[in-house]
């Protein structure tokens, strides 16, 4: 999925599927893509629409599909929530896989690490290479990558996990996931070793887990409203010193120019104050979300049975596990 491309190409690997449904992260990795289709290692590609007009010819080569056209045909992939992870499960379940091994699905991002900033709304750009604790190998995200923000309200790939396990739970689909120590806890828990031989010996999944209620995201204000809001106190004072200039050309009294000239003063410092405010506003919004994510993982790291963990069996680069799909990044 996404940018676990970089990994592969270390190792000579590549998988059978390929899933990108960030309409972000998609236009980001839009070449390296590309070269994946056209190497024709990949049999399927499962890709947002935008990124298939903006691949050209490429996008229309055969194993490629649009995601939307896709819900338009099996609406068993049709929950709210759309994440990479959840979905590629769903899709599996699509191909006809009926046992799926989730690997690397944790569910405990960091939400904005330190080399990446914030550009338009909910998108990060990554500036500078650092460390990245939400991947399991250096390199997945290199500076000049683009992605949306993992969670922009709290909860929110829990929550798409949450509507994928209904969906696949009621097709009969049997998933574990490999993750021991995965916060994603709507499925049964199994070391990757037996999950490859689909032994029966499970950890059952963590009912303790609440799962969230899908919400209607408001939509974000449009940056007209925005740039109103912001002109706002521009505009009045620019009517205020057109005012002033009035009435010095008119001959107005010089006890009306200095009550104009007070109140410009007034309002300029009101504007000031206006910005400031607004921009402390959203800052603060943006702290709480972070606060909020941090309190639920640690209320979950409380509640968390201790697992005893052993060592995964060794994957050889070109080996398949038979009858099983593994969806992670």
């Amino acid at each position: 999925m996404n940018a676990a491309y970089r990994y592969w190409r270390t190792i000579g690997w590549r998988p059978h599927c390929y899933s990108c449904l960030d309409l972000v992260v998609g236009l980001s990795h839009r070449d390296e893509i590309a070269a994946l289709i056209e190497e024709r290692r990949i049999q399927r590609f499962l890709l947002r629409q935008n990124l298939i007009d903006a691949l050209g010819p490429i996008g229309r080569a055969e194993g490629v599909t649009a995601f939307e056209a896709l819900l338009l045909r099996d609406r068993r992939l049709a929950a709210p929530t759309i994440t990479t992870g959840s979905h590629t499960a769903l899709w599996a379940m699509h191909l006809g896989f009926r046992k799926i091994v989730l690997m690397g699905i944790d569910g405990n991002y960091r939400e904005v690490v330190v080399g990446a900033e914030r550009r338009e709304e909910h998108e990060l750009e990554i500036v500078k290479e650092c460390e990245n604790p939400n991947y399991f190998f250096e390199g997945y995200q290199r500076p000049g990558d683009r992605y949306n923000l993992p969670n922009p309200r709290p909860g929110l790939h829990t929550e798409g996990w949450a509507q994928a396990a209904k969906a696949l739970q009621s097709e009969n689909v049997e998933v574990v996931n490999a993750n021991l120590r995965s916060e994603v806890g709507y499925f049964p828990f199994s070391e990757l070793s037996r999950s490859a031989q689909w032994q029966s010996e499970k950890i059952p999944a963590r009912s303790f887990l609440p799962e969230p209620t899908p919400a209607e995201p408001s939509p974000p204000p449009s940056r007209l409203r925005k740039l109103q809001a912001d002109l706002l106190p521009i505009a009045a004072l620019g009517m205020l010193v057109l005012a002033g200039s009035a009435a010095v050309l008119t001959g107005g009294s010089l006890l009306v120019s200095a009550a104009l000239l007070i109140s410009l003063f007034l309002n300029l410092i009101l504007g000031a104050l206006f910005l400031t405010n607004r921009r402390a506003v959203v800052e603060r919004l943006s702290a709480q979300d972070e606060e909020l994510i941090t309190l639920h993982r640690r209320l979950v790291e409380v509640e968390r049975p201790t697992l005893p963990l052993s060592s995964p069996r060794e994957l050889q680069p070109d080996e398949d596990l038979k009858d099983s799909s593994a969806a992670g990044s």
